[in-house]
């Protein structure tokens, strides 16, 4: 027979109609975001003075717990002169933003001999409205890689957070003082960037990034780099998480390696963009050096034009894989005839290390190099490099040599122009 205990039952049924649970209580919810007004265009901390200075502002935003937004006059110039203090820095987790009231620009400029304009070392950061320049840095250490941790970066703003930057003016800020090395004249965005409508331009490096220097993703959109100067990548320097770049102009960038940008591994987008004008001085990429590592490139609906240097308008080294449509290539010089099992030489396309590249609806054409190489194509000996044209034109090369000089690597073509033999066909396709 099986014996139910009805006195447990009962219990549970009287304690089912007066137990209540309770829950453990869930963490308290953030606090609000605040908003910050600057009431004084001068460079001053007193708490007692009845005004909030930018400086102050930044100060409060980094203790009040809260994401924040700060507020400038707009049209306003807020001059830093406390060189006493460092730039202002930012460095509690939570976001901060900094804007003006009215949607026209602001002026936040930098007076001292040495010193930053901004830092931010916590939460997410975005900047819109403003003119930052006046940034002035140096180092007397050595900056021999880019990744050396003791390398002082961002004469302009320097970041450890991700940026967002839009409709920003960065102008006239130098890295480049003192006996070391100095990355990144008006940006160094250590966990990547998206940029807007802004511009950058008189800006300058002694090592990477005469404009910016970027680890992490970086998005550059509706942009302009212009006459800014570096070591290596005298606009951009990407150290990792590679670029994807649209509807931006970057012209007349001069100094070493890397014309305009400078690529090391990743992604490189370029799309529906200019470079024009840029100068590689003695170093490899009159436009654009892909530096080592694997390289993923596509270029879109883009002109490579009138470019400069040593060797290539867009020069390889390492791994890469080319997609080029619907671009112009042309009027691009090389100026040295570096070529050796390590080095290409060509004024459009110098492939130093193994590449595929596929080519359509475009045109690669009156570049120029030095006798002895292809002066539209060049390629190192050695490797596995393969080109594929459709619907294209390589043609009419300049200073001395033939359209290509592929050595080891090989090309097919339809329906494209060849204007001599050197690339494996001539004619029309």
């Amino acid at each position: 027979m099986r014996h139910v205990n009805r006195s447990f039952g009962l219990f549970m049924a009287l304690g089912a109609s007066s137990l209540v649970v309770t829950g453990c209580p869930g963490p308290p919810p953030p606090p609000a975001p605040t908003s910050i007004a600057v009431t004084t265009t001068a460079d001053v901390v007193d708490a007692n003075d009845g005004v909030m200075s930018l400086r102050e502002a930044v100060i409060e935003a980094a203790q009040d717990g809260a994401e924040s937004t700060i507020s400038l006059d707009g049209a306003a110039e807020y001059v830093l002169t406390r060189c006493d203090l460092g730039a202002p820095t930012h460095s509690a987790d939570q976001a901060v933003s900094i804007t003006t009231d009215d949607g026209s620009r602001a002026t936040i400029r930098q007076t001292c001999s040495q010193g930053q304009v901004l830092r931010f070392t916590g939460g997410a950061v975005e900047l819109s409205h403003l003119v930052v320049r006046g940034g002035r840095l140096g180092s007397g250490t050595n900056c021999s890689w880019p990744t050396n941790p003791a390398c002082k970066r961002g004469a302009g703003i320097e970041t450890t957070a991700r940026i967002t930057l839009t409709d920003i003016e960065m102008t006239d800020n130098l890295a480049d003082l003192g006996p070391g090395g100095t990355q990144g004249g008006a940006l160094a965005a250590m966990a990547g960037a998206t940029i807007r409508d802004s511009s950058f331009h008189d800006n300058r490096s002694d090592r990477w990034g005469g404009a910016i220097v970027s680890r992490g993703p970086l998005v550059v959109e509706r942009s302009n780099f212009v006459a800014n100067h570096a070591l290596e990548g005298n606009a951009i320097a990407s150290e990792s998480g590679g670029a994807d770049i649209t509807d931006t102009l970057f012209e007349n960038n001069t100094g070493g390696s890397g014309g305009a940008i400078v690529i090391r591994g990743g992604t490189l987008v370029l799309a529906d963009s200019v470079l024009r004008g840029n100068n590689s001085g003695g170093g490899p990429g009159a436009a654009v050096w892909f530096a080592g590592g694997m390289a993923l490139v596509r270029i879109e609906r883009t002109e490579v034009v009138d470019n400069t240097g040593p060797a290539g308008a867009l020069t390889s080294q390492g791994v890469a894989d080319y997609r080029i449509v619907d671009s112009t290539i042309t009027g691009n010089v090389a100026t040295m005839a570096i070529r050796d099992q390590y080095n290409a030489s060509a004024g459009a396309i110098a492939i130093g290390g193994q590449a595929m590249v596929t080519v359509d609806r475009s045109t690669i054409s009156s570049n120029s190099a030095p006798a002895g190489g292809g002066a539209n194509i060049d390629v190192v000996p050695n490797t596995t490099t393969t080109f594929a044209f459709t619907n294209s034109e390589v043609s009419d090369p300049l200073g001395g040599g033939p359209n290509c000089s592929l050595r080891s690597g090989s090309a097919t073509f339809a329906s494209t122009y060849v204007s001599d033999a050197s690339c494996g066909v001539v004619g029309a396709g």
